[in-house]
């Protein structure tokens, strides 16, 4: 029989059948369709009291579960409890506009012997259909996919939601151009070498489900070569991890590449993947995978947000390199493709919904949203919606804590308290706040960076003197000018573990000390505990400050400090090891061209030290479980600082905060001001009055 003859015969229905080529598709819902049900255990349909003797012959009761057998008298007393048990449990969910998803209806049915049995619970199994449609040259492609087949040039970004079939779409796509492309030299991996091995197993899968294995030559170990070779035409598919950049500017004349996950992948490392797909008079193909709940969709070329920048943004970008760059890509013949779990006819839906509901119950307590809201935006694929889950601030709100520059500014009358963090890549970081006594709120007002090469303390001084400082001169360009000459007190906070000694510098030198003579115009105090604050207790702590405003403080963020939201709208938590959970993430990648790199968190990490610095008996007392909002008056706890003079730990008491006078909240930022010494607080004044009432 021929074997367009064997597949009228299977009786299939929407079949796509391929020109040139041994195979033709078959959609998923035929799948579906010739699908095996196994049912799971029955629902507990009703109780009923049984007596029992035991081996002494003494009696007692005992409840057991009763299942209705289907029975005529019985039938429709089945169907008037299944509507009456969840009749208002519909209802509900009807109700909650948030609800509007899969997940909220009712899985209960009536299985053919009469019993009540749950969707979710069933597990569907191929027949023999479904191998016969295999052994003729079928492939089972579920149905928002076939109309993509056709697609064998170009750049392919397929975006859903978990178990949207997405991946194995792009395997099965690779694997017949493999099989049947003139020109093929294939290339799949991910960010990590390493967790490109699943990737290579989800191949093995396929070809082993499709009945390939006489096709291709691979290997199955742990330790075996991870290039799988077609027989008949010698083409491979060959693993790699974006962590090499070397390994990728050694690809010989690349013809079709997948990405899975490709928003783990940096910018720089897409960019390069498509200069190398430039064989003249051959067709290539780019298929990149990813979910977009890992997707922050934020002007940003870092964490995967170039892919909704460059691909999914309407409308400008506000950049004319950015334009520029959007506009490249769009030439290269851009599809984009959107799916969820319920577009995969190849598995259980209502039992992949309970598994996105475990999912949301892992993530919602860190999360803004409720758990069903939750549950549907994992379910949709919606942008950011993991991300914001697993956000280190989840309770920062651009909203509500950034202000316009014209509103939190500078004030010359304030202490300036600059946080430092030692750190050089990306770039040497210092954030600026101010403490408003009188209205109880932190203002961060400005922030430095120091990019390469002056990612380092004696680089990036200069810079801050330069604004806050008085008359300076520029030796190398010749440029002088004026700063703002702020006199209140100077106050340097740091990460605890800079303390200690430099082997190449003079005995008690460290990163404080450095930092203050480099400083030393602005006469400033050290300001540093013996040990960091734990990472998971004080992140919690600044969330419940920008969350619930606890002992009544404030945060207030300047709109100028671009960078630092950034860090904030990025910074993770490690859900990588249980152990970790809650705690900041500091895993590195490839950033700029320097590898080990840790992108976000810096700035924040100067936002921790300040305020747990600056807030110390707030934090004490929100650390101790004393959640009172009245925190004026009595004896502060003792806390360790670090005595800039002595160059060692002391203990000091906190005692009465007090009121600070700083004067009326005016604009006196103009540098050309007249230096009137009535409108700052004398430096030798306040230093008295600190000394008595120390944070």
């Amino acid at each position: 029989m021929r074997e367009s003859d064997q597949r009228k015969n299977l009786g299939i229905e929407g079949t796509m059948i391929l020109p040139n080529s041994k195979f033709f598709l078959v959609p998923g819902s035929i799948h579906s369709k010739w699908k095996e049900i196994i049912h799971g255990d029955p629902v507990v349909d009703d109780y009923e009291t049984e007596i029992i003797k035991d081996e002494f012959g003494a009696e007692e009761e005992t409840l057991r579960v009763r299942n209705v057998l289907c029975k005529k008298t019985d039938s429709q007393e089945i169907k008037n409890k299944c509507k009456k048990d969840f009749d208002w449990f519909n209802e509900e969910v009807k109700k909650d506009e948030t609800s509007n998803y899969t997940g909220g209806q009712s899985t209960l049915y009536i299985g053919e012997d009469g019993k009540i049995y749950d969707k979710s619970n069933d597990v569907w199994v191929e027949t023999y259909k479904h191998k016969r449609v295999r052994d003729v040259g079928g492939i089972f492609v579920n149905d928002t996919y076939m109309k993509l087949w056709k697609r064998d040039s170009g750049l392919l970004l397929l975006d859903g939601s978990y178990g949207s079939g997405k991946t194995t779409y792009a395997i099965t796509r690779m694997l017949v151009l493999c099989m049947e492309t003139k020109f093929f030299n294939g290339f799949y991996g991910m960010q990590e070498l390493e967790r490109a091995s699943q990737l290579h197993r989800n191949f093995i899968e396929e070809i082993e489900r499709n009945g390939w294995e006489s096709e291709f030559t691979y290997s199955k170990t742990d330790k075996g070569t991870k290039t799988i070779t077609h027989n008949k035409t010698g083409h491979i598919l060959q693993r790699f991890g974006c962590d090499s950049e070397e390994t990728i500017k050694g690809w010989n004349n690349p013809t079709h590449v997948l990405v899975d996950e490709i928003n783990h992948i940096s910018l720089d490392s897409f960019s390069m993947i498509m200069r190398g797909l430039r064989r003249p008079g051959v067709k290539t193909l780019f298929i990149g995978c990813f979910n977009a709940i890992d997707v922050k969709a934020i002007d940003s070329d870092e964490n995967g947000s170039w892919l909704w920048r460059y691909f999914y943004k309407e409308g400008g970008l506000g950049d004319k390199d950015a334009e520029f760059l959007r506009k490249t890509f769009k030439s290269l013949g851009v599809i984009k493709h959107h799916t969820d779990y319920l577009d995969n006819y190849c598995q259980n839906h209502h039992a992949y919904w309970n598994k996105l509901v475990m999912r949301a119950m892992k993530d919602s307590s860190r999360s803004k949203l409720g758990l069903l809201e939750l549950a549907s935006k994992i379910a949709t694929g919606e942008w950011g919606t993991q991300m914001d889950a697993q956000l280190y601030y989840n309770r920062f709100n651009p909203e509500k804590h950034v202000y316009p520059e014209s509103e939190v500014k500078y004030h010359p009358g304030r202490p300036l308290i600059f946080g430092f963090d030692e750190n050089t890549q990306p770039y040497q970081p210092c954030l600026v706040a101010q403490v408003h006594e009188d209205l109880k709120e932190v203002w961060f007002v400005d922030e430095f960076l120091g990019y390469n090469p002056i990612n380092n303390i004696p680089g990036l001084c200069p810079v801050i003197l330069k604004k806050y400082g008085g008359t300076w001169y520029d030796e190398e360009s010749g440029e002088s000018g004026k700063g703002l000459d702020h006199r209140a007190e100077v106050m340097l906070c740091f990460d605890a573990t800079s303390k200690k000694e430099i082997a190449s510098l003079e005995k008690g030198q460290n990163y404080f000390t450095i930092t203050q003579n480099c400083l030393k115009e602005l006469k400033p105090v050290i300001r540093v505990q013996d040990a960091n604050p734990n990472n998971k207790t004080r992140g919690e702590f600044v969330n419940l400050l920008f969350y619930k405003e606890i002992f009544g403080w404030k945060l207030k963020i300047s709109s100028s400090c671009k960078k630092f939201i950034e860090d904030l709208q990025n910074t993770m938590q490690d859900i990588k090891s249980e152990k970790k959970s809650g705690h900041k993430d500091k895993s590195t990648r490839l950033v700029g061209g320097v590898r080990q790199v840790q992108p976000y968190g810096h700035l924040c990490d100067t936002m921790d030290y300040i305020l747990c610095e600056m807030l110390m008996t707030e934090y004490l007392m929100y650390q101790n479980g004393d959640m009172t909002t009245d925190v004026i008056g009595g004896q502060r706890q003792v806390r360790n600082t670090y005595d800039n003079e002595l160059g060692k730990s002391g203990k000091r008491n906190h005692k009465f905060r007090g009121k600070w006078d700083y004067g009326e909240l005016e604009d006196n930022s103009s540098s050309e001001k007249e230096n009137d010494e009535s409108e700052y607080i004398e430096r030798n004044n306040f230093s008295k009055r600190r000394s008595k009432n120390s944070w």
